[in-house]
């Protein structure tokens, strides 16, 4: 089953909603195409919003896909949000059988883990996930921008 919370301050689950996953045995061939997607709701004023198009290309020989994408997005709105940035999304992917898909890019030389995409369903045309970013070391700062305040973005095909 994948779980949609969302966590205040305190680090809690103050409030969300669970949706059932659908299929199992997922593979990278679970996971391609095009999606489209968007922030949650934030829970406080420190988290941005952001929508986002990603192609994701499975390489059966390799075992890994491929990401790419744009993203735009206002962020660190705790102060005042700055005005819409536009990014490239560039990054690698592994899927295992739970639907718990590994997503990678590299930063300084270095490949780190970007974040986690939960798949709910793998449908042809209608598959549905969402994405937890990931950060480094404590969790705050590089790896993550919106530093200690992660955002859940939700990708529908």
């Amino acid at each position: 089953m994948a779980a949609i919370t969302k966590r205040a301050a305190s680090r809690k689950v103050s409030f969300g909603g669970l949706q059932p996953q659908v299929g199992s045995d997922f593979t990278g061939t679970s996971m391609s195409g095009n999606f489209t997607g968007g922030s949650e709701q934030p829970v406080n004023t420190n988290v941005g919003g952001e929508a986002d198009f990603v192609n994701l290309t499975f390489n059966s020989s390799s075992d890994t896909g491929n990401v790419t994408g744009t993203s735009d997005n206002n962020s660190e709105c705790g102060s005042g949000c700055s005005g819409p940035s536009s990014s490239s999304i560039s990054g690698t992917y592994t899927v295992a059988g739970t639907g718990r898909v590994t997503v990678s890019q590299v930063e300084n030389g270095v490949t780190v883990t970007a974040g986690y995409l939960y798949i709910i369903s793998d449908t042809a045309g209608s598959g549905q996930a969402v994405f937890l970013q990931a950060g480094s070391g404590s969790g705050c700062g590089s790896g993550n921008s919106n530093g200690c305040n992660p955002s859940l973005t939700n990708f529908h095909q």
